[in-house]
């Protein structure tokens, strides 16, 4: 059930990860493996129940195995909450910085791609697409 952080840093990425944001996905991966590491724990002792866009970010939910303690898991929680944060300013189709929320199905998305799911949705760019603000 999930994935273990030791698939993930393999390239075993869950499927409901949108392809722009792989990379903060395995940045985050290799950075909790090493803070694991440097704590006396292993990639075991993080498990990945699901990691998915919901509002125009990632969102990942995990489970700590009963040899993380609490502050190891909060260390582990804050960097994930800051990949997660990264995500909503990055686009979701090629990782390039974000400058557009789509307005229906929220994700963040460069002006290139906007445009692009814009021609191939047959949308209107200016009514599809609200201009982020950095």
């Amino acid at each position: 059930m999930g994935y273990a952080l030791t698939e993930c840093l393999e390239g075993e990425y869950p499927v409901e990860l949108p392809e722009g944001w792989k990379e903060i996905f395995q940045q985050m991966c290799e950075l909790l493996d090493r803070t694991l590491r440097e704590h006396g724990a292993t990639s075991d002792d993080i498990t990945f129940l699901q990691v998915k866009e919901k509002f125009g970010q990632m969102r990942v939910y995990t489970v700590f195995s009963k040899h993380i303690g609490s502050d190891l898991a909060s260390v582990c929680e804050e960097f994930i909450e800051a990949a997660c944060s990264k995500t909503a300013k990055t686009c979701c189709k090629c990782g390039n910085r974000a400058d557009y929320d789509s307005t229906g199905w929220i994700c963040p998305f460069c002006e290139n791609c906007a445009k692009q799911v814009a021609k191939e949705q047959h949308l209107s760019f200016e009514n599809s697409f609200k201009k982020i603000s950095h």
